[in-house]
């Protein structure tokens, strides 16, 4: 019988951490505050991170084209529209952040 208590206990136990870790998992973390040359740092990080991430996927859309000729060069500028489009948005976003000032 105090095995059985033990172990359901211990069950319990378990549950209630995992539960708990698992409602402080889906909560973000709180906003930091930053500096103004932080926030430029960190924005201009972001920025050149977006650059990089165009320039990547151009280059792979342009592989893709060297690999397979079929429904280029349409394939390539409709999957160049979609990385510009989506560039404009996040640069956007950097360009507008706003994180707490300290």
């Amino acid at each position: 019988m105090r095995k059985a208590l033990a172990a359901i206990s211990a069950a319990l136990a378990l549950a209630a951490l995992l539960s708990a870790n698992f409602l402080f998992a889906q909560q973000p973390p709180p906003e930091q505050c930053l500096t103004e040359d932080e926030r430029e740092r960190v924005r201009a990080i972001m920025i050149e991170a977006l650059d990089d991430a165009l320039h990547a996927q151009i280059k792979t859309l342009f592989g893709v084209w060297m690999k397979d000729e079929h429904g280029q060069p349409n394939r390539a500028a409709v999957g160049t529209r979609q990385a510009v489009y989506a560039y404009q948005q996040a640069r956007k976003s950097a360009v507008n952040w706003k994180p707490l000032e300290c």
